[in-house]
């Protein structure tokens, strides 16, 4: 258990605060404590309200990175709220959005993603124009009454 706490406050970059009381630590440290604490318990199901709120964007996608490699290896079962759709997409098998206390969606992140926005992005080694008529329009992806609704925009990395 012991090599798993020292794991986790290296992986989390929090070795200087390691003999210090949480409330002498700042937001940021306390956040990923509280991580550190909820996984060392090897839960079955891990509840994280908005775990990456006021973490630095470098430290954000590391604590995406832990959370997800110990969904996986510990078969966890994870719930959490966001606000972050990046967050969600990266962390969650299924999107629930929540109106006004009811449930309103339930699905996966990519297919909310397809419902919700009115793009997609697509990488495509041919030229854009060769697979919106291949696929896009020949067999109607977006099922749209009118064709003319549809357009294609197409950006070079």
């Amino acid at each position: 258990m012991n090599e798993i706490i020292s794991l986790l406050i290296d992986y989390c970059g929090i070795e200087k605060y390691v003999n210090k009381k949480a409330c002498d630590i700042n937001s940021e440290t306390k956040r990923k404590l509280s991580l550190i604490i909820s996984l060392c318990a090897s839960p079955k199901y891990l509840l994280l309200d908005e775990p990456t709120t006021g973490i630095d964007p470098f430290t954000r996608r590391y604590i995406w990175d832990l959370i997800k490699e110990f969904k996986q290896k510990k078969h966890i079962t994870t719930i959490m709220t966001t606000h972050s759709t990046e967050e969600a997409e990266y962390l969650c098998n299924r999107i629930v959005i929540m109106k006004k206390g009811e449930l309103a969606w339930i699905d996966t992140p990519q297919n909310t993603k397809i419902i919700f926005n009115d793009y997609y992005i697509l990488g495509y080694t041919e030229s854009a124009y060769t697979l919106e008529n291949k696929i896009v329009i020949e067999n109607n992806l977006f099922e749209l009454d009118d064709i003319k609704d549809y357009q294609l925009k197409s950006y070079i990395n």
